[in-house]
């Protein structure tokens, strides 16, 4: 990831924690598997439990994907895991944490201080795609 964009999405969001940076690479490798090309053609729901920080990783995904509330190609929708499905076409992919890294969220909480969130985010984005996140392909007719 570039650095220009973790840092415009701390600024954007407020802090550094690690639902923002997994939205962020949430985002940035759909548009890498998916390529849209205009502005519109690519949507993304995300299924998320609807509280902080949980919410975090929607700002993360605006920032890196483009899909936005304004332009109204992002849906979000209440469930008990965080997964995003990004639609281009007839092409989808659904995104969601790896198991281990699934568990290292589970114990953030409200309490978790602005340092400990931090030093997961960094301990995250450090990880490759393939060790962050489990990626699931789809062709729709």
């Amino acid at each position: 990831m570039k650095p220009e964009l973790l840092r415009y999405a701390v600024r954007f969001h407020g802090h550094l924690g690690p639902f923002l940076l997994v939205g962020l690479r949430m985002g940035l490798l759909a548009k890498k598997k998916l390529k849209p090309q205009r502005l519109h053609e690519f949507s993304a729901v995300v299924s998320t439990p609807l509280k902080p920080p949980r919410l975090c990783v929607i700002d993360g995904l605006q920032v890196s994907s483009g899909c936005t509330t304004g332009k109204g190609n992002i849906r979000v929708e209440k469930a008990q895991q965080l997964k995003a499905e990004f639609r281009r076409g007839n092409r989808s992919i659904t995104i969601r944490p790896r198991k281990k890294v699934a568990s290292m969220l589970e114990r953030v909480t409200p309490e978790t201080t602005q340092q400990e969130l931090k030093g997961l985010a960094t301990r995250l984005n450090r990880l490759s795609d393939r060790e962050l996140l489990a990626v699931e392909y789809r062709r729709h007719l």
